[in-house]
């Protein structure tokens, strides 16, 4: 795979993996925005950008909604 950025770690390939580091680790039920309150610590990203790495990892099935309406990683 080639990265044309000139900045990977903005890539969503690099901030999915670490978003799903965060879900992994803390293996806790997030709404959207504890969970985007909580990577921001990590990394600074802007709402909509947050969303898009969202839609992005649960297309691919790496993270799911649950009933409640929580963010949790798929297993």
């Amino acid at each position: 795979m080639i990265i044309t950025e000139k900045n990977p770690q903005k890539s969503l390939y690099f901030l999915g993996a670490k978003l799903l580091e965060l879900l992994k680790e803390q293996n806790i039920k997030y709404t959207l925005f504890q969970l985007y309150q909580e990577f921001k610590k990590y990394q600074n990203l802007e709402l909509k950008k947050f969303v898009l790495l969202l839609d992005w990892l649960f297309l691919i099935d790496s993270i799911k909604i649950t009933q409640d309406g929580f963010i949790v990683k798929c297993f």
